[in-house]
């Protein structure tokens, strides 16, 4: 199938109180004719780590991405992201790349800003046509950096957006588009007023809504800093959807899972963490 597609990064000013009067905004319009297959393979996983807040008005957060089975080609990625907008506090918050900190030859170059073209703010970057290659490590996108003129109430808990105009879009070999919504996850601190009380216990607790469709939160607890994985299966065993597998720090984690792909009904998500801990609990996608 052929579907046409329109990138619009459109960075405008609003009234709105909390918004940098100091940002540079640019208007980018690109036009890609995308061969999509609305049943496309979860070629790769993409998440938002390592979240946590600096100070009390400084939040960051890396995105990572990682082939979930060959490796793949990365020519471009557009990500729009959201955020609990009551965090700010009144203040006036930007947004920006840390430089020098992305692991791509391809970094984040255009559109880095607060944009409000769907009538929410969102945080958005994006890159040129580019070619990296994606192994089944992650590599790091880039490190970015919420800055607040306010102290933050509470955390900003960003999240990747695939909504309204502005979404996240990724493409791979001759700029086909690869994005695939069940294969995106979030996990990082709650803020760090949580993790004073680290987690006594290992915990996996049940997803929430459920039954889903097509999006649901997946929250857990972890004890001590350490590897865990996260994921997904049908009634056969088989591995649908990869949501973490790496190092993580201890406390309180959420994952949101979008199984906009998958047929209804029940599954299965288990976590792992080494040889110390492993829960299984069922979800029910009902469309």
């Amino acid at each position: 199938m052929l579907k046409v597609k329109t990138l619009l990064y459109k960075i405008v000013t609003s009234g709105n109180p909390f918004l940098s009067k100091k940002l540079v905004f640019a208007t980018i319009l690109i036009s890609l004719f995308f061969p999509v297959s609305l049943q496309a393979d979860a070629q790769y996983n993409i998440s938002i780590d390592n979240s946590k807040l600096i100070s009390d008005n400084i939040y960051e957060f890396d995105v990572v991405i990682k082939s979930n089975y060959e490796a793949i080609t990365l020519t471009s990625y557009q990500a729009s992201l959201g955020f609990n907008q009551e965090a700010i506090n009144g203040g006036e918050v930007s947004f920006s790349y840390i430089e020098g900190t992305s692991e791509l030859s391809n970094i984040p170059s255009i559109g880095i800003g607060i944009n409000l073209t769907d009538g929410i703010p969102k945080l958005t970057f994006a890159s040129s046509p580019g070619e990296d290659l994606i192994n089944s490590g992650f590599i790091r996108i880039g490190h970015f950096r919420l800055q607040n003129t306010n102290s933050f109430s509470g955390t900003p808990n960003v999240r990747l957006n695939f909504d309204g105009k502005i979404a996240t879009i990724f493409t791979g070999s001759n700029f086909v588009d690869i994005t695939n919504l069940s294969n995106h996850s979030t996990t990082g601190t709650e803020g760090e007023e949580k993790q004073e009380n680290i987690p006594e216990e290992y915990v996996l607790s049940q997803n929430c809504p459920n039954p889903f469709n097509p999006s649901t939160s997946i929250e857990f607890e972890i004890k001590e800093d350490g590897k865990i994985k996260l994921a997904v299966f049908n009634l056969l065993g088989e591995e649908v959807a990869e949501l973490v597998n790496g190092e993580i720090n201890a406390g309180v984690h959420k994952v949101d899972f979008n199984g906009v792909n998958l047929a209804s009904g029940v599954y299965v998500y288990r976590l792992d963490v080494g040889n110390e801990f492993t829960e299984t609990k069922k979800m029910v996608m009902m469309k």
